[in-house]
């Protein structure tokens, strides 16, 4: 099974890698080239980029294969990590965790308040940043319970010998004996169950908004335009966590004991990475002054690439033509 771990870190490095920077340039982006129109609604995206950029630090941190055993949860660290031991690599994983969890409800933030400025005037910065915190709170809760929820190592590593027969002499691992502790459970829970819901409401509000953007009279038609290009930019986004659905559908299918192998093990944490490397590029392209200034930047590395390949170019005729009539 090594081509299966090569391949894994191979794409875990493309994956976290690109997030990084595309969330680095957003972030960037949020913060110099936001146009006042659109300050407060500035912040949820700079809460989406700081979000999807720790998701990716985690993740790349970790590298985690999730190994599900009956009534037990193991995991191999195969990231740079295990160089510090298996609680650097629990807790990492453990914040990765909640990352995912934010990133879900902030969505459904993002949602309400696409909704709610179409009736009312945009709140204040401040407002927005209370709320964010407020959303927050159920995902820092499961991090610091899920933090002291990891059983002990040795223990850990007999039983995946005895459940699963795998090698463990060379993994760094962490786990749970028992996936009813309240801690663990709550976690599960918390990381599987909201995403029906949510959904639902995402397309509700979803639904509400483009019905009152099509009943508006008073707004002018580049407001409305806007309006709708930013919750356009929201529907792509909400597309990102079919990633996460497939997740869980292979961990669900591991817990159940339905079927195990080491496939299914590395794919659940490999399509949850393919989200916040996929997030940013919704503002890239939806949020005008962001999409142009980018385009800008482009176009100036065309133009000098191209500048400097006809110089190229023409110093290479010129040569072998002073040369033809030298001879």
């Amino acid at each position: 099974m090594e081509w299966m771990l090569l391949l894994s870190n191979i794409l875990h490095s493309l994956t976290e890698g690109l997030g990084l920077a595309t969330n680095a340039l957003l972030i960037y982006l949020v913060l110099t080239k936001t146009p006042k129109r659109l300050t407060t609604y500035s912040i949820l995206i700079l809460n989406f980029a700081i979000c999807d950029l720790l998701t990716c630090v985690s993740a790349f941190f970790v590298q985690q294969r999730l190994i599900p055993g009956g009534t037990a949860l193991f995991y191999f660290s195969h990231g740079p990590c295990k160089f510090f031991g298996p609680l650097a690599c629990y807790i990492g994983y453990s914040f990765m965790l909640h990352c995912y969890s934010h990133w879900l409800w902030s969505l459904l933030f993002s949602f309400i308040y696409r909704y709610y400025i179409l009736g009312h005037s945009a709140p204040k910065t401040k407002t927005v940043v209370i709320i964010i915190t407020l959303f927050y709170i159920p995902s820092f809760f499961q991090f610091v319970i899920f933090c002291f929820a990891s059983d002990d190592v040795t223990e850990i590593k007999n039983q995946i010998v005895k459940k699963m027969g795998y090698d463990v002499g060379k993994e760094c691992v962490s786990g749970h004996l028992n996936i009813f502790d309240w801690r663990v459970l709550f976690t599960i829970l918390h990381m599987t169950l909201p995403i029906t819901p949510v959904y639902t409401a995402i397309l509700i509000l979803r639904r509400m908004t483009m019905a009152k953007l099509r009943a508006e009279r008073v707004m002018s038609e580049n407001s409305k335009h806007l309006h709708a290009q930013l919750l356009k930019a929201l529907t792509i986004q909400a597309c990102l966590p079919i990633f996460f659905l497939i997740a869980v559908i292979t961990y669900t299918i591991g817990q159940l004991g339905i079927h195990n192998h080491p496939l299914l093990e590395y794919a659940t944490f490999l399509l949850g990475s393919f989200i916040p490397m996929l997030s940013p590029v919704t503002s890239f392209y939806f949020v005008r002054p962001y999409r142009l200034w980018i385009r800008s930047r482009l176009l100036c590395m065309y133009r000098k690439t191209s500048s400097q390949s006809v110089t190229r170019t023409t110093t290479l005729y010129g040569s072998q033509e002073t040369s033809k009539g030298y001879y």
